[in-house]
């Protein structure tokens, strides 16, 4: 009997340990397995995926007779007023014009300039690299493009123009003016409230960043916005690329970054549930300064109230409820 009676006392402080377990390790673990975040301190950018045209002031030049080249000046260079671009060697008996170039000769129309002397004529870019759109795209003529005229035009890689030999009336060269460019886009109603006039913007184009200014925005049917960007910055494939994709940031935002699908709302109020030092989940007030759709930022620490009331928020570091909808 005294075995049993030990037995038995053994098993129930066995018994209450489990139990202890249970209630004071149990709930820790379940709040381990919450999905939380950690805020912190971030800029947001709020951007758009735009098709963009490049425009500038380019001329082009034909050969005014056929002959082999012979280059001076490396494609992307910056040139002065009077520089000479290359040599073409006359042959006495010109060559056909080559079918590739047929094209472009047509597109340019009279706009493309013949001289003998092969010197720029103002102060610009070299590039070697030609479409035939580029009377199309001048400065003068692009807040007159529409949406319709654009996806009629049949665009493609601009041709490169290099070669040992031309004939006669063939393109050479172009000289573009980089004082000041632009990039061309069309968005949908959507986006068109993140432009501004005069607003500055960075565009992410493949062969690097640009920052640009904001110079006009225009209303087509109601249905796409026409965003003209001004800029002088230098860009590498500029003279080389007429449509590019680009990613717009229309405006950059520092503060605490918060998944939107962590912001609940109670009476009224938005903010998002934070971790207590003692496990529990209490509703913090937020006041967000902007979103992209998917991450908000939201002031830190303080912010007023549409009352003028100062009210105590989320700060650096917090641990908030992933998605308290679940």
């Amino acid at each position: 009997m005294k075995k049993n009676s030990k037995r038995m006392i053994i098993a129930y402080a066995v018994a209450v340990a489990v139990l202890g377990t249970i209630v004071y390790i149990i709930p820790s673990v379940t709040g381990m397995l919450t999905p939380t975040e950690i805020l912190r301190y971030d800029t947001l950018q709020v951007t758009d995926e735009e098709a963009c045209y490049i425009s500038a002031n380019e001329k082009v030049y034909l050969a005014a007779s056929g002959g082999s080249i012979n280059y001076y000046i490396k494609n992307g260079t910056k040139v002065r007023a009077g520089d000479t671009i290359l040599a073409l060697n006359h042959t006495s008996q010109d060559n056909q014009v080559e079918s590739k170039y047929k094209d472009i000769i047509t597109k340019l129309s009279s706009d493309a300039i013949t001289k003998s002397n092969y010197k720029s004529e103002f102060n610009g870019i070299v590039s070697y690299y030609a479409d035939g759109f580029e009377s199309v795209f001048s400065p003068e003529n692009i807040e007159k493009l529409t949406y319709d005229e654009i996806k009629k035009l049949s665009l493609e890689e601009p041709t490169n123009l290099t070669r040992k030999t031309s004939a006669k009336g063939e393109p050479l060269y172009k000289i573009i003016e980089n004082d000041e460019w632009y990039i061309t886009c069309w968005v949908q109603e959507g986006s068109v409230a993140k432009y501004e006039q005069g607003k500055s913007v960075t565009v992410r184009l493949p062969a690097g960043d640009v920052r640009a200014e904001i110079s006009s925005i225009k209303e087509e049917h109601g249905i796409v916005w026409q965003v003209v960007l001004k800029t002088n910055r230098f860009y590498e494939d500029f003279g080389q690329a007429r449509k590019v994709d680009a990613t717009i940031v229309t405006s950059e935002y520092s503060g605490l970054i918060i998944p939107n699908k962590s912001i609940a709302a109670q009476e009224g109020q938005i903010g998002v549930y934070v971790k207590t030092k003692g496990g529990d989940y209490t509703f913090v007030p937020i006041k967000v300064i902007t979103s992209d759709g998917q991450n908000s930022v939201a002031a830190e620490s303080l912010y007023y109230d549409d009352k003028g009331n100062q009210v105590k928020t989320v700060e650096v570091y917090d641990e908030i409820l992933k998605n308290p909808g679940e």
